[in-house]
């Protein structure tokens, strides 16, 4: 999920037992599932295996990049950031 579609996959209850983060504005939202490991405030993006959560837009870029280089490896991700001029994007760092 991007953004705040973190809580609506968590009342579908496909969060409990993982953990989680979405943009600044639905974190308290998102503390508000029980079942729900941990909240994240200050990680771009989550990958608990199947889900991956994500806080705001430019960070569902992120995670987007780092989807790639789990499928695909950090070779091709960094390729797609490149053609896509987005300098901010390092395989290295912020693999949650």
């Amino acid at each position: 999920s991007i953004c705040n579609g973190a809580i609506l996959i968590a009342e579908l209850g496909l969060l409990d037992g993982l953990d989680a983060t979405a943009n600044n504005s639905g974190l308290d939202v998102l503390r508000t599932f029980p079942k729900i490991k941990k909240v994240y405030r200050d990680r771009r993006y989550v990958d608990n295996g199947k889900v991956i959560t994500s806080g705001g837009v430019s960070a569902g870029i992120d995670a987007s990049f780092y989807l790639i280089s789990k499928i695909l490896g950090d070779e091709r991700a960094q390729a797609a950031a490149n053609n896509l001029e987005y300098i901010y994007w390092d395989p290295k760092k912020n693999k949650y």
